[in-house]
């Protein structure tokens, strides 16, 4: 896997003892802040925003093109979840008067 964040591997799950295949590093300079702006997130922490999982790549990808496929992917399963949601949950309720 393309190591997204090479000093921040505890916080994006990147195994630092595997060596980066091809990619284009952008977001190694960047703060959690300016990626999530980046990604077109509407806060400035990551969490939560990106799906947890394996994602391929070509030669020439970069490290921000991963990050959007991993942030579009959590949001389709957000929606799905939302879709299959229990009706006249409490919560839904009281936050937009179901």
């Amino acid at each position: 896997m393309c190591n997204l964040l090479k000093e921040r591997p505890s916080k994006f799950g990147v195994n630092n003892s595997q060596k980066p295949a091809i990619c284009n590093i952008l977001l190694s300079d960047k703060s959690e802040a300016e990626i999530a702006n980046l990604l077109g997130l509407p806060h400035e922490k990551l969490e939560g925003w990106i799906a947890p999982d394996t994602y391929s790549y070509v030669p020439g990808s970069t490290d921000l093109d991963i990050l959007k496929r991993a942030y579009q992917k959590q949001q389709k399963a957000l929606e799905a979840a939302w879709q299959n949601r229990a009706e006249n949950l409490p919560l839904c309720k009281i936050l937009m008067k179901c």
